[in-house]
Order: structure tokens, then sequence, then C-alpha cells
């Protein structure tokens, strides 16, 4: 018996070892490493700019939920005034130098929120600080997939969400004990730094980028007259992005999945924030708490991280796989949302960090995988440009049920949204054409 279950064990961990390894053409690959490395160093200080901002805003505000929601719409609004024209951008110009400006624009801006105590003057640094991710998201999500080859897009993704994890625990934990024992200008000082490391590192990258190649036949021969081509252009390749959609099924299903998604999770992290604080009642343990759930919420997703990346990669019909693993992530949120026990929340936290790693992952990696490159800036792009309103309504709907119904129960009403969604999809004429092409019957389960 004792043999048994050696030899049981010794194939588990064989398994287990073998689908972890196909990792290594990942793991060994430099440019990969290199980016990774630089969007760790910059996350790890969003962590704290994020955490503090929350904090100074709740405690100028008195608590005011709508005015911490004014934040969060300072955030998003720069993604859907100027996403047309950043991805334009980022299928025109080379796309790393777009990372690295808008990295050093960054780090200048986070250095202006050391001397800013006012609410409207720290909207506005957030809102400048959002214009340059605006062009940046979209022109580091195009630049990725020239990294590695087509089949090991999946695993990238997969990687950067793992190591993106363990930055989430080290920000959140991090920062709440650096505002807790120094204050905040310590950690706008970290954020600022890392936004300058990152650049750095990012011009060391030397790819060849393709795209330019094929844009170049079309500028004139001083600069002037290109750029005025290029701002001629916007209109003309907006409308191409919007055509690249219209006319593949999966990403117009995709597309409605990202709109509700933004709306379902556009409120979340500042939800959990009040919850802690007005349903857990831990007073001013609240900001530790907070660090704690959050950090949690990314142990969980290191697990989901490896195990989805493998799933994915094998898996033949990816958006049902989404759907599954959203219509889960509804049950738990809602089981999360009635429980009133901190320490059960620290254990829904950790199974919310798993379910959670999936959908950017399988999202980005279909994207990737079945948009050309020079095309990939714009879809990109307008994906961010439909689904940023949602967020926008997901803030103003955030703050009104909570202040209807508490933080509990607008997180109640979220998971329940989310779980209808994936069923009305799962329903829906365009889902079960999608099944029939991968050959499998309809399995709403």
């Amino acid at each position: 018996m004792e043999k048994l279950r050696t030899m049981v064990q010794f194939q588990l961990f064989k398994t287990l070892f073998l689908q972890v390894s196909e990792y290594k053409t990942v793991l060994r690959n430099p440019l990969v490493l290199k980016l990774v490395i630089a969007d760790s160093i910059s996350a790890l200080g969003n962590r704290f700019t994020y955490f503090v901002l929350l904090k100074k805003v709740y405690e100028i505000s008195a608590g005011n939920v709508v005015d911490i929601g004014f934040l969060s719409t300072a955030q998003i609004l720069p993604f859907v005034l100027l996403g047309p024209f950043a991805g334009v951008l980022a299928d025109r110009v080379s796309r790393r130098r777009v990372m690295i400006m808008t990295d050093i624009c960054n780090g200048i801006a986070i250095i202006a929120l050391i001397f800013i105590n006012n609410l409207y003057a720290i909207y506005s640094v957030s809102f400048t600080i959002s214009c340059f991710n605006t062009f940046r998201f979209p022109a580091q999500n195009a630049f990725e997939p020239n990294l590695v080859a087509r089949p090991d897009i999946s695993l990238m993704n997969s990687f950067k969400s793992f190591i993106g994890s363990f930055v989430n625990i080290a920000g959140y934990s991090l920062g709440a004990t650096v505002v807790a024992f120094t204050g905040v200008t310590a950690s706008f000082v970290i954020d600022a730094a890392t936004f300058f490391i990152s650049a750095t590192i990012i011009a060391g990258i030397r790819q060849n980028e393709q795209h330019i190649k094929k844009n170049e036949g079309a500028a004139t021969v001083t600069k002037n007259a290109f750029l005025r081509q290029i701002f001629h252009q916007f209109k003309a390749d907006i409308k191409a992005g919007v055509d690249l959609v219209r006319i593949n099924v999966s990403l117009k299903l995709l597309l409605v999945l990202e709109m509700s998604l933004s709306f379902i999770f556009g409120m979340q992290g500042v939800l959990f924030y009040v919850f802690i604080r007005e349903t857990l009642h831990l007073g001013g343990k609240a900001e530790l708490a907070w660090g704690g759930i959050m950090s949690c919420l990314s142990i969980g997703s290191i697990i989901g991280s490896v195990v989805f990346g493998l799933l994915i990669k094998r898996h033949g019909h990816r958006i049902k796989l989404f759907l599954k693993i959203l219509l889960f992530d509804g049950i738990i949120l809602a089981i999360f949302s009635l429980n009133t026990v901190f320490s059960f929340s620290i254990l829904l936290s950790f199974l919310l960090g798993i379910i959670g790693a999936a959908p950017l992952i399988i999202l980005n990696t279909i994207l990737q995988e079945s948009v050309a490159d020079g095309n990939r800036g714009r879809v990109f792009s307008f994906f961010s440009i439909l689904g940023k309103p949602m967020t926008l309504l997901s803030i103003f709907f955030g703050t009104a049920t909570a202040k209807l119904l508490t933080a509990q129960g607008a997180l109640l009403v979220l998971a329940f949204m989310e779980m209808a969604v994936v069923l009305v999809i799962f329903s829906s004429q365009t889902y079960r054409m999608l099944n029939r092409e991968a050959g499998q019957a309809p399995d709403p389960a």
C-alpha cells in the first residue's frame, strides 16, 4: 500500500514538473524577462500609490464614497477620450519608445502628488497619469506577442500574471506598511523611482518592430508631412479597428464580455475597501485588513496563473472555458459579499484570486493570437474605448448602490449580474454558433 502511494505521488510530481517545464521557452527568453522585470518594478510602485490615494481621498472627504468614485472617474476618463488615438499611434510608431516616454512622464507626475493635499488637484494629477497610461497599455499589449513564438503567447501571458501576483502581494503588503509607519511621501517617491527604472530597462530591449516598416511606405519625405498624414489617417484607422471586430464573431462576443466585466469589476476594488471598513467593522485595522485581503487575492492569482496558462494552451474552446470560470467567480463573489467574518473573507479572497487570474490571460491570448501585428494596437485600444465607459458607469452605479444598500449590498448585486451575463451568453445564438464551429455541444453547466 505504501509503495502504491509512493508511486502515485511520484507520478503526480512528474506530471506537474512536465507541465511547468513547458514554461522554459518563456523563462529563457531575455526579451520577455526584461519586459516582465520592468513591468513588475513599475507595477510595484503603482500599488503603493493606489493604496495611498484611496486612503487619502477617503480621509479628506470624510469617507464620502462619491468622492472616491470621482477619483476612479479621473483615472478612467482618459482611456475613453484618448483611446482611439493611442491605439492608432501604437500601430504607427515604435511601441518601445511609447513605453519609455510614458514611464518617464508618469514618474514626473507621481512626484507632483507629494505636494498635493487638495481633492481637485489629486483628481487632476490622477487624470494626467492615466493619460500617459492610455498610450502605454495598447503599445505594450501590441508589442509583447512579437517577443515569443505564437504557441507560447498564452504561456507568456500566464507568466506575466504569475509574476504580477507576486508584485501585488508585495505592493499591497508593503504599501500598507510604508503608509502606516513612514507616511505617504515615501510611497510616492518609491513609485516615481520605479517608473524611471522601468524606462531604463525597456530602453535596453532591442526588438525589430516590423509594423513600423509596413507603415513607412505611406510616409512622405518630411517629418511634418508624415505627422499630418498620421493625423488624417486616424479616422480611417479607427474605422478599420471597428471593422475588424465587426466581421469576427469571436471578437464581438469577447467585446460583449469585456464591456460586461468592465462594468461588474470596475468598482469592486473600492467597494472591497468600504466593505472592510463598514461591514467587517475592523476600525483602525481596516487599512492593514484591506492590504491582507488584496494580498490573498494575489496569492491565489499565483496559483491560478500557472494552472490556467497551461489549461488555456490546451483548451480548444477558450470562450467556453472563459464563461465557466466567470460563472464560478460570480458564485464566490456572492458568498464573499454575504460573509461578515474576516478570516473567512481571507479564504474567499484567495479563491477569487485563483479564478481572477484566468479572464485577462484568456482575453489577451485570443486577441494577440487572432489579430495581425499591424492592427493589434487599435484592436486593444478599441476594446479599451468601449470597456472604459462601462467602468465609468460601474463607478456611478457602485457609489449610488453603496449609498442605498451599503457596499455589501452593492457587491452582492454585482455578483448576481456576473452570473446573469454568463447565463445569457451561454443561451445566445452567437455562442451556440461558436460551439458548433468548435465541434462541441452546448454545455452551460
